[in-house]
């Protein structure tokens, strides 16, 4: 793997990464996966995510500054909750509002520097200075890859490395000097290479650093290729097992690992880690669900915004443009996160069969706290060929996933795509699907919100000379929405709206207000042609400037499940509105 020059204060891509099986997958070795398997908590895959930030950057911007709200206001919309920094002081002050409005926790990187060099004797100080903002820190690290970031002449920089790891855990753990960071876990120092793991070992006496930390570290980089590669060298050079084994190991033994860094770059050809961006789409939440698969406590991508000297590692560009895999792992985050605490319930077992599982299929199975099931399928192979770039059309895998009677629905959602969640026919109890080399998830009954995002709505009927237009926005749900373009009362379009289970909804109606639009009325009916009944009153959709709505329609009952027609009639205009048209952003349907 090629690494960055040192760069002092700079927190880099570089290395590989660890692991340890979970419960939460079936062997992928079979063609059936058959057991009552116990789900993990949905939450806890959200939680095991993470971006790398440099609020001391310029790209990132201060406390206080437009540019700090700007790239605060983007990563609020990606939904991640924790991001690693250094423990400098703008990144500090940062960190306590980033918790305490946007709910995001950091993991610092410690270790203080004097000409490049570690200085121990500032391990008191740089802890004092975390300490006002313990609340807002996840965890303390040690150095980053000092094995490359050490002055050149420092031929015993495992040894100083060792050193300042042991006084680091001691010391944020001293109750009478740190007793605000005793509650923090420790992460080991990150390093570079097997041959660097290797020296830190002996350097402390032939024994890995497992007394001195909480968890294990590595940095997870597999060049251009897919998260699950098998490597491409020697003992599987660059696979999550060559990292666990040739670095995890001598560093820190069996403790648990974090990925503090890893993914890839977008931006640059000749960066050995590049792939394209709609790759990056797919390999990136891949890498989230292939790391916790493998037993990753946390895996941090690098990074959120290109930075000087990192172009393309960002998921936004340096003027926040965001990249392909920005939205998938946005809605990767939407359609997995719990709103209930993660303590809050225990997950059941489900007895299910999948067949016709082809050998490179992985699986993970979660619960939510409303008892909904979440099986998440994906092909984890090459996407790209790492040598010339050239994108691989991967064929989807079919595979049969046989359900037990209590399960009544099911819906999908491609996160690489949006965020919405289609309704799939049971026939027979089973349900066909095909899985492709992204993340497929698999929602199994509960009683969770569905969201139906209107440009993925098919139109059963439109008023006569009337047209609907898609568009994109950002802010809308999925950065897009609908445009009836009415031109006067009676004009309308029906949608086509699948309702899962036979049960009473609280129906909302996604808009987007304007200073030229109308008046709707909705109406629902068993079919296109069946007698429609109006729902709730009408709803005005004008307003001076622009807004957009979470609008409440009504509250009712479906005595069957299946496809209905969904009927906004134009009913007029406000009298201080230019316009009849109608916004339709998504129809929403939260079960009773």
């Amino acid at each position: 793997m090629t690494h960055f020059p040192k760069v002092t204060n700079h927190v880099r891509p570089v290395g590989a990464a660890p692991a340890l099986l979970l419960g939460a997958f079936l062997c992928a070795s079979s063609s059936v996966w058959a057991a009552p398997v116990t789900p993990q908590k949905a939450d806890r895959f959200v939680d095991s995510m993470g971006i790398n930030t440099h609020w001391n950057y310029s790209e990132y911007g201060a406390p206080g500054t437009t540019r700090y709200t700007q790239v605060k206001a983007k990563l609020q919309e990606l939904g991640l909750r924790h991001a690693r920094d250094n423990a400098l002081q703008p990144s500090i002050n940062a960190s306590l509002d980033l918790w305490n409005t946007i709910g995001v926790k950091t993991t610092f990187i410690c270790g203080r520097k004097s000409g490049g060099s570690l200085v121990s004797s500032q391990i008191d100080a740089e802890l004092d200075s975390l300490e006002p903002v313990a609340a807002a820190i996840a965890a303390l690290e040690g150095p980053n890859e000092y094995d490359e970031q050490s002055p050149d002449s420092e031929t015993n920089w495992a040894s100083k490395l060792v050193d300042y790891q042991k006084i680091l855990f001691t010391q944020s753990n001293n109750s009478t000097l740190h007793a605000p960071l005793n509650a923090l876990p420790v992460i080991a120092p990150s390093v570079t290479s097997p041959t660097a793991a290797n020296a830190v070992y002996a350097a402390n006496g032939n024994a890995n650093l497992g007394p001195w930390i909480d968890y294990n570290c590595l940095h997870m980089y597999q060049s251009s290729r897919w998260p699950g590669t098998p490597g491409w060298g020697a003992n599987g050079y660059g696979s999550i097992d060559w990292g666990i084994n040739l670095i995890g190991a001598p560093l820190g033994g069996s403790k648990t690992i974090q990925s503090t860094e890893g993914g890839y770059n977008t931006g640059r050809t000749s960066e050995d880690r590049y792939v394209i961006p709609d790759v990056e789409a797919r390999y990136l939440p891949r890498m989230f669900a292939e790391f916790f698969r493998r037993g990753f406590f946390r895996s941090f991508k690098y990074e959120l915004v290109d930075a000087a000297g990192d172009n393309g590692f960002g998921l936004m560009d340096a003027s926040l443009n965001i990249r392909p895999a920005f939205t998938s792992v946005k809605n990767l985050v939407t359609a997995m996160k719990d709103p209930s605490p993660l303590t809050n319930f225990t997950p059941t077992a489900l007895d299910f069969t999948l067949s016709g599982v082809g050998s490179d299929t992985r699986q993970l199975f979660f619960q939510k706290s409303d008892g909904s099931y979440y099986l998440m399928l994906w092909r984890e192979t090459s996407s790209m060929n790492p040598d010339t770039k050239a994108p691989i059309t991967v064929p989807t895998d079919t595979v049969t996933l046989a359900l037990p009677a209590s399960i009544t629905s099911v819906s999908t959602n491609l996160p690489k795509n949006n965020a919405t969640f289609s309704s799939v026919a049971i026939s027979s109890g089973q349900v066909t699907l095909e899985v492709p080399d992204h993340i497929l998830i698999v929602r199994l009954g509960g009683s969770a919100t569905i969201r139906y995002e209107a440009e993925n709505l098919t139109e059963l009927a439109l008023s006569s000379g009337d047209t609907v237009t898609d568009f994109t926005e950002t802010g809308l749900s999925n950065n897009a929405a609908t445009l009836l373009n009415a031109n006067a009362s009676g004009d309308f379009v029906t949608y086509r709206v699948n309702v899962p289970q036979a049960r009473s909804y609280k129906i909302f109606v996604g808009v987007k207000k304007k200073n030229n639009r109308g008046i709707f009325q909705m109406a629902t009916a068993a079919s296109l042609t069946s007698n429609y009944n109006n729902r709730g009153s009408a709803q005005d959709t004008y307003n001076s400037t622009s807004t957009t709505n979470r609008l409440e329609i009504t509250t009712m009952t479906f005595d069957s499940a299946g496809d209905k027609a969904f009927r906004f009639l134009c009913t007029g205009k406000n009298g201080s509105s230019s316009g009849f048209g109608l916004c339709f952003d998504y129809i929403e349907l939260v079960p009773q």
